[in-house]
């Protein structure tokens, strides 16, 4: 297994009390949220690959507050979040009119964006719960590529960056051994070089396929 962090995460308008006690540590901080009366830092347990993961993402997945629908007419937020259904958006504690939007509201927000392209709302996330959606998001997909790739933990870490950014950009069932053969086959050989060339999308920008194909192949 790898190793573990623990991260206090907070919104951009932190207050000093929490400013105290924000980072990131290598086992459980004395000091826990909540810190004060309605307190929205968070404790966060993650391995310490999907916090480089979520950094590296934020630099190709376009972090906004707002939700939108991207260029196929997912319903997204965050750092790239899509939902597929109305029952996981509804678990979201998005703010509308600065208060909470009840449910029936949301649902109503979900259905009237599915499905339209490059579409914007008034309905915001903010950015601690964006940043804890997004590597609860990672957690499950570190757990899809444990089983997908044979010894996994024990691969060069820029393989695994690649490999999770992989898995978190197109979902669990397009990123498989039947759709990306010769990616999978150059994995298990340890072939760089041809890993980085079978790393490549039509569907992503070129800066994110040159960061794919660039750090597989820096591996020594």
């Amino acid at each position: 297994m790898l190793d573990k962090i623990y991260e206090i995460i907070y919104d951009d308008g932190v207050c000093s009390e929490c400013q105290k006690y924000a980072g990131k540590f290598n086992e459980i901080p004395e000091h826990i949220p909540p810190f004060h009366p309605n307190c929205k830092c968070k404790l966060l347990e993650v391995e310490e690959i999907l916090e480089e993961t979520f950094e590296f993402l934020k630099n190709f997945e376009e972090e906004k507050s707002n939700v939108y629908t991207d260029t196929k007419g997912y319903v997204t937020v965050g750092c790239g979040s899509m939902f597929n259904n109305v029952k996981e958006f509804k678990k979201l504690p998005l703010y509308y009119e600065n208060r909470l939007a009840t449910t029936e509201e949301k649902e109503a927000e979900f259905y009237r964006l599915n499905g339209k392209r490059n579409q914007n709302s008034a309905f915001i996330l903010d950015k601690v719960e964006a940043k804890i959606l997004a590597l609860e998001h990672l957690k499950g997909d570190l757990k899809s590529v444990r089983k997908k790739f044979e010894n996994f933990d024990n691969l060069p870490k820029n393989a695994q960056l690649v490999i999770l950014d992989m898995e978190y950009n197109m979902g669990s069932n397009k990123f498989s051994k039947n759709n990306w053969p010769m990616f999978f086959e150059a994995i298990k050989l340890k072939d760089w070089k041809t890993a980085g060339i079978e790393s490549q999308s039509k569907d992503i920008q070129q800066l994110r396929n040159f960061w794919r194909k660039n750090i597989l192949q820096s591996i020594k």
